[in-house]
């Protein structure tokens, strides 16, 4: 009788984690997905879209984490309630005037499809505050992160961005940089 294990499984990557919802039906990279509360799971392409992530407002995601998580007697306060966020976030709202950082929403899309892509937040923050600003502070390392960890880029994007921002001056060109690329 043949059972199958990561031990003998063929075709899964050996160099980088499985998929935790595949495990060993993994194909292709996986990369690693925060969902806050520190929970983070390596998911493959596949489940780490942001189609899967949203599928059914989210509720597909989180009967099968927690399902998994459950069999293996895992499920631990943090991750209930970061699956209780995740599926918080993707519920409608109603659109309100935005406050505060709420000022830079040109600059936030252009982050959150960084974040999206997979960059790291040090990288995207070094981008953001070496710019120059003309009339304004640049948002904060805290604004970048809270950006980070709301992970608006699972949601549809909104309908259109009403408010101007401050006009952001681009910083001068490093030595082995393209000439007409935007910091951030």
């Amino acid at each position: 009788m043949y059972l199958p294990s990561l031990y003998k499984a063929r075709k899964v990557p050996t160099k980088q984690n499985p998929c935790a919802i595949c495990v060993d039906r993994t194909r292709g990279r996986t990369q690693r997905v925060t969902f806050g509360y520190g929970v983070e799971v390596w998911l493959c392409g596949g489940h780490a879209s942001v189609e899967f992530l949203t599928q059914r407002a989210g509720r597909d995601l989180v009967v099968t984490l927690s399902g998994i998580w459950q069999a293996n007697g895992c499920m631990t306060a943090s991750r209930h309630r970061a699956l209780d966020a995740h599926l918080a976030s993707l519920r409608v709202r109603s659109p309100r005037p935005r406050p505060g950082s709420y000022a830079w929403p040109r600059l936030r899309v252009q982050c959150e499809r960084l974040f999206a892509a997979g960059v790291p937040l040090a990288r995207v923050t070094n981008r953001v505050l070496a710019a120059e600003y003309r009339n304004a502070e640049p948002p904060s390392e805290r604004t970048i992160s809270r950006w980070r960890s709301q992970r608006r880029w699972v949601r549809p994007p909104p309908a259109e961005v009403t408010a101007s921002p401050p006009q952001a001056v681009a910083a001068p060109a490093r030595p082995g940089s393209r000439p007409g690329t935007a910091p951030a």
